[in-house]
């Protein structure tokens, strides 16, 4: 075929794919317009999948409600949309910064209630600033009905700018987090290891005792984001509590792994972004276990020498964990001292085959393990081991869902099924693709 064949029949298909995804557009905006649904946006740099998980359990006992969460960018919610059905009560949306299309995404969701989690610098290497984020995750805001909601974070300074924009959508402000001032207050926040989550929410109406399956005291903002979210959509006190109660922490941001006569593992390995080492080591800290280990695989977004920054990790790692672990070639950069290189106080490994050996031969019982990593080097198989026979140690496997049901784990790595995997994974016409959760009481 001629270069001038091939040229015209590369313009043809950029056309028709043009056309397509217009179509779409057009059908989904129609959708939602159609749609009797309460629809509920929820952005922020942190703690939005657990928010929108928690809030759509909630919902789901008043009628029929969509969730889509993870995915999280401009296609995800347009497939979101095409997937109404038009009897759906609610529809609870995740949207993520970082990719194109955001503003598209807030209009097209054109949110009855918009929830800001919190603003930080989880997007560093994209947005450079905190008010380059803010100006992004603003837009959903921008996109609310008049007469909505904007919930935001009352103790972020920079969720709070947007109190402004939503004032000029006629939308009314109400504001959840810690201090004496939001309207929707945390207090009481209790977790610590066996101990889940727990905590009271003070607000106009009064005092609702929240009880979670959560590890961590710092789920208390998706919690109280949730339950002050389904309050101001109507749903009764008592439902609420009894709906988070019944959430589980979802896999790899903090679920648990226990193995009789063995440890026990929280598994964090959805994110690493710098900012929440403090959380997670806080979370170790506050923990009671006859021994206690942190395994760190890699750290993202923070600014500055790595050099520097993996020492002030392992400095603060070593004041709350018996046993630090750190994997890959960074591992250097601790500058751990001979002393505890000898006492056991501080490992490296290269590579989480390695680090799985190890802890196999050294486990404790009812001993506490905390795994902190990105998702795409896939510490959790370490956990999952215990469990299960493990035939998948591929480091790049180019999938970011954790293991925990995926085919390889136990079937064995395969680059063609990888890749298969890959695209499965983001089709709409998957039955196991959270655009398809439909939550019904």
């Amino acid at each position: 075929m001629a270069r001038s064949d091939k040229n015209r029949d590369a313009a043809l298909r950029v056309a028709v794919r043009k056309v397509k995804r217009a179509l779409k557009r057009r059908i989904a905006l129609r959708r939602r317009r159609r749609s009797p649904a309460k629809f509920v946006g929820v952005t922020g740099s942190s703690a939005k999948s657990t928010t929108v998980t928690l809030l759509s359990h909630v919902l789901a006992s008043q009628g029929p409600t969509r969730m889509q969460v993870f995915y999280n960018s401009y296609f995800p919610v347009l497939e979101s949309m095409l997937q109404l059905k038009g009897d759906e009560a609610f529809s609870v949306n995740e949207l993520g910064a970082g990719t194109e299309g955001f503003g598209a995404a807030a209009q097209m969701i054109g949110p009855d209630l918009a929830i800001v989690t919190m603003i930080s610098m989880e997007h560093r290497s994209i947005y450079k600033t905190e008010d380059n984020i803010t100006r992004e995750k603003a837009q959903l805001v921008e996109a609310l009905r008049p007469g909505g909601i904007a919930l935001l974070n009352g103790d972020d300074p920079q969720a709070m700018t947007m109190a402004e924009t939503a004032e000029g959508r006629q939308a009314r402000v109400v504001t959840f987090g810690q201090g004496d001032e939001v309207g929707y207050r945390a207090t009481r926040i209790h977790a610590a290891w066996p101990d889940r989550l727990s905590l009271s929410l003070e607000w106009a109406g009064g005092t609702l005792d929240l009880k979670t399956q959560f590890v961590g005291s710092h789920f208390w903002l998706p919690v109280t984001a949730a339950a002050a979210a389904a309050l101001e959509l109507g749903v009764p006190p008592e439902v609420v509590a009894e709906r988070i109660a019944g959430v589980t922490p979802l896999q790899s941001r903090c679920d648990t792994l226990h193995i009789d006569g063995g440890p026990n593992f929280i598994l964090d390995t959805a994110k690493a972004p710098a900012r929440t080492l403090s959380l997670t080591l806080d979370m170790l800290r506050d923990a009671r276990a006859p021994f206690k280990r942190f395994i760190l695989y890699g750290v993202s977004d923070f600014g500055g020498n790595n050099r520097k920054q993996y020492s002030q990790i392992y400095s603060a790692a070593r004041e709350v964990a018996d046993e630090v672990i750190i994997l890959g070639d960074r591992a250097k950069h601790a500058r751990a001292s001979e002393e505890d290189i000898a006492a056991g106080r501080f490992r490296s490994f290269p590579d989480v085959t390695s680090l799985t050996r190890y802890l196999k031969e050294t486990a404790r019982p009812d001993e506490l393990i905390l795994l902190k990593a990105s998702a795409n080097v896939h510490l959790e198989r370490a956990a999952l081991a215990f469990r299960e026979e493990v035939n998948c140690w591929e480091e790049k496997c180019g999938r970011t869902h954790p293991c925990h049901d995926c085919r390889a784990l136990t079937e064995g790595y395969s680059p063609l099924a990888a890749r298969r995997q890959r695209n499965s994974s983001f089709h709409p016409r998957d039955p196991n693709n959270p655009l398809y959760q439909r939550l019904e009481s």
